[in-house]
This record gives structure tokens, C-alpha cells and sequence, in this order.
């Protein structure tokens, strides 16, 4: 005779942000959680960063190396007791952005971020690629989004204020919007890209997991899409910090 156990209660578990840590394969690009082989080249966009006269996020701090961009994930991990929400690009072996923050209940806060400055497009990549995060958050039911910044000596200031319509919170370097603003930031982005293309590569369709970013004026580099009609114009995305 077989023994059976009684029927255990159902259980009700903790979200854990297992969405987040996904691997998605597009044409020759890859969205996937940062691993420690991937730091040595996040640090160099970092760094590279800091010698630019007009830099993309925070122009100041000091400069890091491959340990200390995996101790600044495990610090987020703790943050977020696990809730990492992180995103790798990669593009035929190289890694060209990563965007990294934590959750906390509802809250999701980003405060580090890089592009590889030697694409033709930059800006154009971080606005893709943080919309792309923003876009998976929304789907796990974020409701208040932050970036915390480490100096608002950046053109991503102006890209959080002006383009996703973020505001600062007084005398930090906190910018914070709930979901409707960040929704309709992605919604806005992911239609106006639908149908454009790079060569063969479609750059954006619309609700898949969109785009981000605005520049100086004067710049060659940082052009970016005007502020929205919808919200009023007001200034990292993500920034060490």
C-alpha cells in the first residue's frame, strides 16, 4: 500500500522579479542579465564617459573596473532583498548598454547606466534600450519609477525631464515618475519608431518593449526628439549612484 501525504494548502509566493532575469533574442540582438564577464567592458563605457565634454550620464566620480561594477550589482540585490532588475544589450558579443536598478513593493529605482560611445547612435540605443526596461517593469506592475544619480552634470537630465517627463525631487539627484507617465513615455516612443528601420533591422515596433534620451542644444551628438506636446517641458537615466 502506497502512504500518501495530505494535501498541502496552496501557497502564495513572494514575486521575486524572475521576469526581469529573462534572456530575449532579437535578429543579432540580445536583452539578458548582466554576468560577471560582461563587467570589464561596462566599466570601460563608464570610464570613457568621464573624459567626454559633453557626457551622455554622470560626468562625475571616479572611475571603475570590472569588481567593482559586479559589487555595485550586488549592492542593488541587497537594495532590493533580490529584486535586481538589470539588462544587458549585446550585439554580436559585445555588450553596448546596461541598465541596472532594484525593486522594492511597487517602487523600481534605476542608478546605473552605460552606452558603448563608439555606436553611430548612442542616444538613440539608450532611449531604445531603457524604454525596453521600462516597458518589462511595467509588465511585472511597477507603479512609482526613480533614477537615482551620483551628478546632474549630464544630457540625460535634460532626456528624463524634457522626454519621459520625470520630476526632481528638491535639493537630491531623485527623479520620479508614477506608471502613467512612464506608460505613456513607452506607448509614445514605440509608436512613433513603428515601421522605421536600420538597414535590415527593424528599430522599434509598437507594443513590443520600445525606446529613450534629449540633448544640450548646440550639440552635435546629443539630438534627441522634442518634449512631448502632451506634458510640459521641465531635467540621470541612469547614473551611478
Amino acid at each position: 500500500m502506497i502512504e500518501t501525504s495530505p494535501a498541502r494548502p496552496p501557497v502564495r509566493r513572494r514575486f521575486t522579479g524572475a521576469r526581469w532575469r529573462e534572456e530575449t533574442t532579437l535578429n543579432d540582438d540580445v536583452y539578458r542579465p548582466l554576468r560577471h564577464s560582461d563587467c570589464a567592458e561596462v566599466a570601460r563605457h563608464y570610464n570613457r564617459n568621464l573624459v567626454e565634454r559633453d557626457p551622455i550620464w554622470c560626468g562625475g566620480g571616479s572611475k571603475y573596473d570590472g569588481n567593482r561594477v559586479w559589487l555595485h550589482r550586488l549592492v542593488l540585490m541587497a537594495r532590493g532583498r533580490g529584486r535586481l532588475v538589470d539588462q544587458v544589450h549585446e550585439r554580436n558579443g559585445r555588450v553596448i548598454s546596461y541598465f541596472a536598478g532594484y525593486a522594492t513593493g511597487d517602487r523600481v529605482t534605476f542608478s546605473f547606466g552605460v552606452v558603448d560611445l563608439d555606436l553611430p547612435d548612442p542616444l538613440d540605443t539608450w532611449r531604445r534600450d531603457v524604454a525596453r526596461l521600462f516597458a518589462s517593469t511595467l509588465r511585472t506592475g511597477a507603479r512609482e519609477f526613480r533614477i537615482r544619480a551620483s551628478s546632474d552634470r549630464a544630457w540625460f537630465v535634460e532626456w528624463m525631464e524634457r522626454e519621459v517627463g520625470m520630476e526632481r525631487m528638491a535639493d537630491r539627484n531623485i527623479w520620479v515618475a508614477d506608471r502613467a507617465v512612464i506608460a505613456s513615455h513607452v506607448d509614445a516612443l514605440a509608436k512613433a519608431a513603428s515601421g522605421h528601420r536600420t538597414g535590415d533591422r527593424v528599430t522599434m515596433e509598437v507594443h513590443s518593449e520600445p525606446p529613450l534620451l534629449t540633448a544640450p542644444q548646440g550639440s552635435s551628438r546629443h539630438q534627441g526628439p522634442a518634449a512631448s506636446p502632451t506634458r510640459p517641458a521641465v531635467s540621470s537615466a541612469a547614473g551611478s549612484g
